[in-house]
């Protein structure tokens, strides 16, 4: 009992020494502010042929609610989106190529769920996810002296790196000292695009200290990749204008939002400022980019009004903004609008998704009739 006592105290000392001095830990305050409503809800994601082929099927051996306990004691219904994530993530792994298996996983657990995956993809690549295994693998190797179960936490790398806290509200001159010593990242310099206050100066002087800036984005404080899609949501049309000379390239995927959607919704963000110079910066944004030839994900448009949204975001201008805009700024949003170029789906890959997705969240020795059945009885 004395010896259990003693390495449970261990252990706890372990994790919280490693805690406080481990330079990678992610312990931003701020970093949860950014999230999207929508990345990998865990509501119920079901989509309209899973409910309606559930329905459907003949029930074998269930004949009142409680058969179903299982299912309500587990929330499984809440856990379904998981199931279909890790399921994509086999089908990449087998090799599929991640347009295809994004596709069907948009058919089968939604669109919210399938953009959210294939960011987890595209963030994969990132320098930031290499530091995140390389403590992971040292953490899980540390833990291993304590116990043989797995280990419970995530350690992501710290954002940005502890060198740079409060960089932006010291001398120039030790700014200057602390950049030529430490390399700024390309996530580093994201969270100074969204958190901190520093002018546009200060925010070119880190740019250019920054390498890589062309490199996939892991921090994940937005749901984008892209650094330009960073500096479009803090609104800094210098430094859109900086990375577009660096060579970075607007975002433009067939299934995540645009950077010109980012610059639709930061421009709807500062409307609430007419006249305000920020309003300025943002249509400057949106001119810069028009250049692209960028899809944007409009979900109305009229002559009294303009709505968009992607992966939980949602912007709207109303019939006052966008006569503000044109007589302001000669700006007419219309013209912005190009529709997004939507790819085939594999009707088989659909449906392996689906049955994978099954045999992994239900029981391998369970029917699926019985699962419909369960569906049944308890909604």
């Amino acid at each position: 009992m004395v010896n259990r006592i003693i390495s449970v105290v261990l252990l706890v000392l372990f994790v919280v020494v490693w805690l406080l001095v481990d330079d990678y830990l992610s312990d931003n305050p701020h970093e949860k502010k950014f999230h999207s409503s929508a990345e990998i809800k865990k509501n119920v994601i079901v989509s309209a042929d899973i409910n309606s082929s559930l329905n459907k099927a003949t029930a074998v051996g269930v004949t009142h609610s409680m058969s179903c306990d299982r299912l309500k004691d587990t929330k499984l219904q809440n856990k379904l989106s998981d199931f279909y994530m890790q399921v994509a993530a086999k089908y990449i792994d087998a090799g599929y190529r991640l347009d295809d298996v994004t596709q069907a996983l948009s058919f089968v657990a939604g669109k919210d769920v399938a953009a959210a995956f294939r960011l987890s993809q595209l963030r994969q690549d990132s320098d930031f996810a290499a530091k995140t295994d390389e403590r992971m693998q040292y953490l899980r190797e540390e833990w291993q002296t304590f116990s043989d179960k797995p280990f419970p936490f995530k350690a992501e790398r710290r954002v940005p790196a502890k060198a740079f806290d409060g960089l932006l509200s010291k001398p120039l001159e030790e700014q200057q000292v602390i950049l030529s010593h430490h390399a700024l990242s390309v996530d580093d310099l994201a969270y100074f695009l969204l958190f901190e206050k520093g002018n546009e100066g200060d925010l070119l002087r880190l740019l250019v200290h920054t390498t890589g800036v062309e490199q996939v984005v892991g921090f994940s404080a937005l749901d984008s990749s892209s650094i330009l899609d960073y500096a479009i949501y803090g609104n800094h049309a210098r430094s859109v204008n900086a990375l577009l000379n660096r060579g970075v390239l607007p975002s433009h995927d067939a299934f995540l939002a645009s950077s010109m959607d980012w610059a639709m919704y930061n421009l709807a963000k500062q409307m609430a400022n007419h006249g305000s110079s920020a309003v300025t910066q943002a249509v400057s944004i949106l001119e810069t980019l028009n250049d692209y030839q960028l899809s944007t994900r409009w979900t109305e448009s009229s002559s009294s009004e303009i709505v968009g949204s992607f992966s939980g975001f949602s912007y709207q201008f109303d019939a006052s903004d966008i006569e503000y805009l044109n007589n302001e700024y000669g700006l007419n949003l219309k013209s912005f609008f190009r529709a997004p170029v939507m790819l085939p789906s594999s009707n088989d890959l659909v449906e392996k998704m689906r049955h994978d997705a099954a045999v992994l969240a239900f029981d391998s020795n369970k029917v699926r009739e019985d699962y419909a059945a369960c569906f049944k009885l308890v909604h």
